[in-house]
């Protein structure tokens, strides 16, 4: 009866390590950008696999109980093949040759099987194969530490196996290595996880910087429409002939002006280029445009920097003057004009319409329509003269 417990215990412990042997082989075949060391030492478990699913399919007692035995010692030569290899290649190619060439051995040779059973060299290799795994691993510390303890579990089955064979205390050596079986699964699941954790963190951040590089690139390309909208709209807003505001622009900037400043004084200035008809049906149309680019030119070069201007139409111009009063307005539209009747190449003179916010108007068609009404009035004086509405 307890023979048969025994065997029923050495069957379930079988079963175990080739459960726990078999997931720790996943978590390799899963975990391939790992350590090189963890891969490694989780392919030393091949032997164990092997051996213990061949021990638990074994109907011979004797070849059952060799096959595990020798299965902790094929994993701990593994083991140390992982801690001196440099490249992998050796350990990976013990793990893979030994396990099908033990097994293939112990069925094949019965006298080496019988050989086996009887000495039971196993225990005390397992032994001498465990302190030397505690030797090189004397000093890691962290996740290698549980490699350490592993071995030190390893290193007492054999003990175990040795002098604990019969009574209750028999199943001692293979739940031991059971133990160490347990103990290296929770290596390797610290392991892969902090694998998992730093993929997780090295991914994170690399989407943080490609987050980054997007949005700079985004705002990138923002600037560039919003550069190229503010060409597209200055070009909407600009006479095409002269560079200077259109006529919907000008009017909008003397109203954007108005409310923006409402309690202060504002005035503009309507001129155009007198007898411009003539100097079209005499000179022609070339002529007429050079008369209307050298207003603007002009106009451009004599009025101050936060002053305003615009093309009002055909020869008619409008300049803004921000917070300026009537009697400079006037001055300032009495000096202009001068300076237009000097010029030559072509010579021409201009008359000037001057009005004033919020005197004249609080709005820009009202302003432009009684300094247009100025501008006829220096038509009527005799032309190249400057008038502010009916008053001079």
């Amino acid at each position: 009866m307890q023979a048969q417990l025994h065997q029923a215990i050495h069957l379930i412990c079988a079963v175990m390590s080739v459960c726990f042997s078999f997931c720790i082989l996943v978590l390799a075949v899963l975990f391939k950008n790992t350590a090189r060391r963890p891969r490694l030492y989780a392919l030393a478990f091949l032997p164990v696999f092997m051996l213990n699913l061949a021990s638990a399919l074994s109907h011979d007692a004797e070849t059952s109980a060799v096959l595990v035995q020798n299965a902790d010692v094929l994993l701990l030569i593994g083991i140390i093949a992982a801690i001196l290899s440099r490249t992998g290649a050796v350990s990976a190619f013990f793990s893979i040759t030994a396990p099908p060439a033990a097994i293939t051995t112990i069925f094949l040779s019965a006298r080496f099987r019988e050989f086996l059973y009887v000495h039971q060299p196993g225990p005390m290799l397992t032994i001498l194969i465990a302190a030397a795994v505690l030797y090189l691993l004397k000093n890691e510390k962290g996740s290698e530490g549980l490699v350490f303890w592993s071995a030190v579990t390893f290193a007492a089955s054999g003990p175990a196996n040795l002098f604990l064979r019969t009574g209750i205390a028999a199943p001692t050596a293979p739940l031991l290595s059971l133990a160490s079986y347990i103990i290296m699964l929770r290596y390797f699941y610290k392991v892969f996880l902090k694998h998992l954790i730093d993929e997780y963190e090295s991914t994170k951040k690399k989407l943080s910087d490609m987050d980054r590089s997007i949005e700079a690139e985004v705002k990138k390309r923002m600037r560039e429409v919003e550069k190229v909208n503010r060409k597209l709209l200055d070009k909407s807003k600009a006479d095409p002939l002269t560079g200077l505001l259109n006529k919907a622009a000008i009017l909008d900037a003397i109203d954007g002006l108005i409310a923006s400043k409402p309690d202060r004084e504002h005035s503009i200035l309507m001129f155009d280029i007198d007898d411009f008809k003539d100097i079209n049906d005499n000179h022609g149309h070339i002529a007429g445009d050079r008369c209307i680019k050298t207003l603007a030119t002009a106009t451009r070069n004599n009025f101050r920097t936060f002053d305003l201007a615009g093309r009002y139409g055909g020869d008619e111009f409008i300049a803004v003057l921000p917070e300026t009063g009537t009697r400079l307005a006037v001055a300032i539209a009495e000096r202009f004009r001068k300076t237009i009747d000097e010029t030559s190449s072509p010579h021409f003179t201009i008359s000037i319409g001057v009005s004033s916010y919020p005197g004249d108007g609080r709005d820009a068609r009202s302003l432009v329509e009684i300094a247009d009404r100025g501008l006829y009035r220096s038509k009527g004086k005799g032309k190249n003269a400057v008038s502010y509405g009916d008053a001079y």
